[in-house]
């Protein structure tokens, strides 16, 4: 595990209204929508390498973490089984320097 941090996104909408935007060539309505398409970008993290120990418990619980901030990124009509944000634990997440934990942008 490398220090290099991943970047969640998540977004609102679907492909048919971008592809039917495209053909239309439809201006965006905002610099946040693109043809009915909403998107976010979260905060940067890697994981933590002293915490991942990597048995398969360790791994759904390194899943989970990272589901739930891509979640707290979705309306929360959208976020399906990773809707109670509550739940999370941040245990194998480092953000980068100066982020913050896509979570607190949900305010649980």
């Amino acid at each position: 595990m490398g220090s290099d941090y991943s970047i969640a996104s998540g977004g609102d909408g679907t492909i048919n209204e971008v592809l039917n935007g495209l053909m239309l060539a439809k201006k965006p309505a905002s610099s946040k929508s693109v043809w009915g398409y909403y998107g976010v970008t979260g905060s940067p993290f890697r994981l933590n390498p002293e915490r991942a120990s990597l048995d398969g418990e360790v791994r759904q619980e390194i899943t989970n973490e990272i589901m739930y901030q891509l979640a707290a990124l979705l309306p929360p009509a959208y976020r399906g089984a990773y809707s109670d944000l509550s739940r999370t634990r941040q245990e194998y997440l480092i953000f980068a320097s100066g982020v913050h934990s896509n979570l607190l942008r949900a305010a649980i």
